[in-house]
């Protein structure tokens, strides 16, 4: 989802959760997590908390990181990190 593309709650409900879970994303590429594991899993639980939001209000997930989350790990944050940090680190 791109910021432009917002047009009403719905729309920033799920660019917000796209940012969260770009957050975690990039987090899973660190090689060194041990200082900043507080920091990452906040994110992670940030992300979890939109993405619950936006199933129970039926926010659509086209074009999200969200809508892989749900395909993946059936909308299972903390799951799709450690599936992240486990293609990032081999």
């Amino acid at each position: 989802m791109q910021f432009h593309k917002i047009k009403n709650l719905e729309d920033s409900m799920a660019y917000t959760l796209d940012c969260a879970l770009a957050t975690v994303e990039e987090y899973c590429i660190f090689k060194s997590k041990a200082k900043r594991k507080s920091e990452f899993d906040r994110h992670v639980n940030l992300a979890q908390k939109i993405l619950d939001f936006c199933i129970r209000f039926k926010v659509s997930l086209e074009n999200t990181r969200g809508k892989n989350v749900m395909e993946i790990t059936n909308g299972d944050v903390k799951h799709y990190a450690e599936m992240l940090m486990k293609k990032y680190i081999n």
